[in-house]
């Protein structure tokens, strides 16, 4: 029997800026009439490639799996614990025709509703594969007229909407808050970025040896929160802005780092928030099996649309 990993399924809807009643199913579904081969569906991503290696249509929509790895990129070996003092890990370079998985993400769509389930890799794998195969295939102005968006739980919503938001936590270290901040600008990282910024400075100053070996540190984690005082008065401005950020927090699909605690106290985290669940799936190496992820996301889909999720 094989073993199992948990992985987190999620729920993405496609808005379309024109308010027309399109799919972007059925446009990526034509344009992989044209990209059979997966040589065909390879392309650029950061300092390696993507590739998109399956992509099925089935009754419940179009069913894709994309992988994300460096060319000819060796992985390192840890040598079985011995008696020696000490051991080097040793570079192994990839087999023939063969590149190291370094993290993949399986997606389903249906009509306009997008469901995904990342396996060491980002959601943005998914999206960025969207977006290259529709330029690709001459559809670039396309681009321009939707939005892949989080879609948050109505009920989650409506809590916030009546008792308010009085705390945004947000957390992440200083290294993704600086050496990170330029590739990855969500709205976690322009908040924290000045914050992060100014600790390392404090810590760099003066003759203390012991603060400056924590400036040195890259994981050193900086937690930052954001709140309102009800007792003070003319705050209305202050909570208006607070509100903004918990709105552009849900909205940010790669920022899973924070909290929001309601007027009340109930504190709400991402999780709970946006629309997610949690599955175990069959391995395949340090994957999961294709077979396994397209079964898990159709059942998903399928409850989603019976709660009524998809048309909240």
């Amino acid at each position: 029997m094989s073993k199992e990993k948990s992985r987190t399924l999620f729920y993405r809807r496609v808005v379309w800026a024109d308010g027309a009643s399109d799919s972007l199913e059925k446009h990526l579904s034509k344009v992989h009439d044209t990209l059979i081969t997966t040589y065909d569906r390879t392309f650029a991503h950061g300092d390696g490639e993507i590739q998109g290696l399956t992509v099925e249509k089935t009754n419940n929509g179009l069913f894709v799996h994309v992988a994300s790895y460096t060319p000819h990129q060796p992985t390192s070996l840890v040598p079985f614990p011995s008696k020696a003092k000490s051991k080097e890990t040793s570079p192994e370079p990839p087999p023939n025709k063969h590149n190291y998985l370094e993290g993949d993400i399986f997606f389903l769509i249906n009509s306009n509703h997008l469901v995904l389930c990342p396996s060491g890799a980002r959601e943005s794998i998914a999206l960025s594969y969207i977006n290259h195969v529709l330029r690709k295939s001459g559809m670039e102005k396309l681009l321009m007229r939707f939005s892949i968006e989080p879609v948050a739980k109505v009920d989650k919503v409506k809590l916030l909407q009546q008792e308010g938001v009085k705390k945004v936590s947000l957390n992440a270290s200083l290294y993704e808050a600086t050496m990170e901040y330029t590739a990855r600008k969500t709205t976690k990282m322009n908040l924290l970025h000045g914050v992060a910024e100014e600790v390392i400075a404090l810590f760099a100053k003066g003759d203390n040896k012991e603060l400056k070996e924590i400036g040195e540190m890259e994981n050193l984690s900086v937690k930052l929160e954001i709140s309102f005082d009800s007792r003070k008065k003319g705050g209305d401005l202050g909570r208006k802005r607070l509100e903004k950020t918990a709105d552009m927090l849900i909205a940010d699909d790669e920022d899973q780092g924070f909290s929001i605690v309601t007027g009340n106290g109930k504190r709400l985290t991402a999780d709970e928030i946006r629309i997610s669940d949690r599955v175990k799936l069959s391995t395949h190496g340090n994957s999961v099996f294709r077979s396994s992820a397209r079964n898990a996301l159709e059942k998903y889909l399928s409850d989603l649309k019976a709660s009524g999720m998809l048309e909240q």
